[in-house]
């Protein structure tokens, strides 16, 4: 895979005049402009647990990510906190499944998988 990065070098040492070596990139790069939209639904039961559901459209493609948070009877009960936390997983499972498809698109146009991505954040 090419790198995307202009280089100068000398053209002779002795002189200050420097080449500019074409960037490979400037060739294939076209604006690009687009909206997804997001929508993100919250349910809580009455045994304390909140359920979210993360629905991306992008225009050709919609997914779907869930998370679920539930309130321990020792915890006081506050709805915000179970709204983030399942929000968050939701949308962290949303993520999830956009790279995965990422990755897919990129090995259907011939290209190689980037390097496994670090595990991040609380096991879940």
């Amino acid at each position: 895979m090419e790198q995307c990065e202009s280089t100068r070098i000398n053209a002779n040492p002795c002189e200050s005049t420097r080449i500019h070596v074409r960037n490979p990139c400037e060739e294939r790069a076209m604006p690009h402009t687009a909206e997804w939209k997001v929508r993100l639904h919250l349910f809580e039961n009455d045994d304390g647990t909140t359920k979210a559901r993360m629905v991306l459209h992008t225009g050709t493609t919609e997914l779907t990510g869930h998370g679920t948070a539930r309130c321990s009877p020792a915890d006081p009960n506050v709805p915000e906190i179970g709204d983030e936390l399942a929000a968050g997983r939701a949308l962290n499972d949303l993520a999830q499944q956009l790279l995965r498809l990422a990755e897919r698109d990129m090995e259907g146009v011939g290209e190689s998988r980037p390097n496994p991505r670090p595990v991040t954040g609380w096991p879940m």
